[in-house]
């Protein structure tokens, strides 16, 4: 009922979940457990004025201005934006528009197994039991595991494999490993230990010939990819919309050499908001790049990592960068340098001036006007 004690919503129902927007009503369930999430069961979603949006669900979600809705406890997902049309595309190449107030239903036959003869020698066929699912709607809209929502795009998932679906026209990406938006036209994508980029009208942008990417920062990143006798080279991306452009910073190092850098955070890039062109960014060490291409970049240094780096900034499956390594790693650091007496700020000024401007002066130190500008 509302303050008026007008009813607004029919008697039909065992619970109600009220959230800070709508209603969720319960129907045809049981209560199992004691929290705020007991009830097991199917709930219809109404407005606080009791308004039927949709039902039929188990579980509901509102992110990134979409409703997604679980029919079947963490499977069967169907994803509707606010005017309730399908985000997916449905057997008909379409999305699909629902009403408001359409309540979704799956319907079991089960069949009885049946045994016959089959011969005058009394060979007999058995069916087993079968489960026919009879749906009033699409069941192509539904997808089997929860989807995410990046930017202007839904990923999901099917077996082990990932694809984009656009928000705006419901178009998907061909299928990856893994799959990450970058911009409304470009894509990071990962087969098996390989990345490159793609866009929905070209699937090879930037081929799978890399093992890793930075994320980009101000169209900027790093791409790592292996060369002959176990080295690397890195190139710097420029990306221009649906377009990119490509620039080699390091032609050839060491491959340990490349993954120590990546994880101690020397390629995160900064942005130089004042500057214009590849002047508009830098990173912590432009001596680790080719004489070239530190010559292009803002080479103002942007000072020593005397902390441990804790931050997967990278796009890759590779085996020396993959989570738990990397947390080895810092567990490593950490073990070796990081101590109650050690002193950041300390090691920082005696790395930074090499004794030239004396004892550690004390914390707030602007290196800008001794000339180092971290």
């Amino acid at each position: 009922m509302d303050y008026d004690g007008k009813q607004i919503i029919p008697a039909k129902y065992e619970c109600f979940k009220v959230t800070e927007k709508y209603i969720l009503a319960g129907r045809e369930g049981f209560i199992l457990g004691s929290d705020e999430d007991a009830y097991r069961g199917i709930y219809d979603l109404y407005t606080k004025n009791g308004e039927l949006i949709f039902g039929g669900f188990r579980q509901f979600e509102e992110i990134n201005n979409h409703y997604i809705f679980s029919l079947n406890w963490n499977d069967n997902w169907l994803a509707l934006d606010k005017n309730l049309l399908s985000v997916n595309l449905g057997s008909e190449g379409n999305q699909v528009q629902f009403k408001k107030g359409f309540v979704a239903s799956i319907t079991i036959n089960n069949k009885d197994e049946e045994t016959r003869i089959v011969s005058n020698e009394e060979e007999v066929e058995t069916e087993e039991n079968t489960n026919t699912h009879h749906y009033n709607f699409d069941k192509s809209l539904l997808l089997n595991e929860k989807p995410q929502f990046i930017g202007e795009y839904m990923i999901t998932t099917e077996r082990g494999l990932s694809r984009a679906i656009r928000l705006s026209d419901g178009v998907p990406s061909e299928y990856h490993n893994e799959i990450y938006p970058i911009n409304e036209k470009l894509l990071f994508a990962r087969d098996k230990n390989k990345v490159g980029i793609v866009s929905f009208e070209d699937p090879s942008i930037l081929p799978m010939d890399y093992f890793a990417f930075t994320y980009p920062v101000n169209n900027y990143l790093f791409a790592f990819k292996d060369e002959q006798d176990s080295n690397c080279s890195v190139d710097l991306i420029l990306i221009m919309d649906s377009k990119i452009s490509i620039l080699n910073a390091i032609s050839s190092k060491p491959r340990e050499d490349i993954i120590e850098l990546i994880l101690n955070g020397s390629f995160i890039i900064t942005p130089k908001p004042s500057e214009n062109g590849l002047k508009s960014i830098s990173v912590y060490q432009p001596t680790i790049f080719d004489d070239g291409f530190a010559s292009e970049i803002n080479n103002k240094s942007e000072g020593f990592l005397c902390y441990p780096f804790e931050t997967i900034y990278w796009f890759s499956n590779d085996s020396a960068l993959i989570e738990p390594k990397h947390q080895y790693y810092q567990d490593d650091y950490r073990e070796n340098y990081r101590d109650d007496d050690f002193d950041y700020e300390r090691e920082t000024w005696d790395a930074m001036t090499d004794g030239m401007y004396g004892d550690y002066p004390g914390s707030g130190i602007d290196y800008d006007t001794i000339g180092f500008g971290i």
